[in-house]
């Protein structure tokens, strides 16, 4: 499936709640979510434009895309005061206006990533009901934890509503 950035929006804050139980019972970890996939990650707090800047592969490739990154600039701007009311850059309205038009594939993981190994915890954190089982790898050879991904994250939504 494929989301917009306000549903994309709506799943991170489902997931976040998630989040906040496993820092209470694994704070030794310091854990942190990002946005991952084998083709790159971010943290959710990123905004659409540096999603598409540094991890394209997680907007589905259509109209909208490939036109926000013909009208990207090479690299984001840099802020500057400016003196009364200026139209934005030639460009910049219809660039806006693209990064509304995208959507975001549904196969994207929530992952954890740790600030502290111990690896322990991390094997214990892999039965723990909180994380997707079935997405993470049940191997001690393996550091990875899956939460969920979009499409879980957003049918979860469906069916439970946004505070469970």
């Amino acid at each position: 499936m494929e989301y917009t950035w306000q549903q994309v929006k709506e799943a991170i804050a489902h997931v976040s709640v998630r989040h906040a139980e496993i820092c209470a019972r694994y704070k030794a970890l310091g854990p942190d979510v990002v946005f991952a996939s084998p083709y790159g990650q971010l943290p959710p707090d990123t905004e659409p434009d540096e999603v598409l800047r540094k991890f394209p592969w997680m907007a589905v490739d259509n109209g909208a895309k490939a036109r926000a990154l013909q009208l990207m600039p090479p690299q984001p701007p840099r802020p500057h005061k400016q003196s009364g009311k200026q139209k934005p850059e030639a460009g910049v309205t219809e660039l806006h206006s693209q990064l509304d038009k995208l959507t975001f594939r549904g196969d994207v993981n929530f992952e954890l990533r740790f600030r502290n190994l111990k690896y322990e915890l991390i094997w214990q954190l892999q039965q723990d009901p909180l994380i997707d089982r079935e997405l993470t790898p049940q191997s001690k050879s393996s550091i990875r934890i899956v939460l969920t991904n979009l499409d879980r994250a957003r049918l979860a939504l469906a069916t439970t509503g946004p505070s469970h």
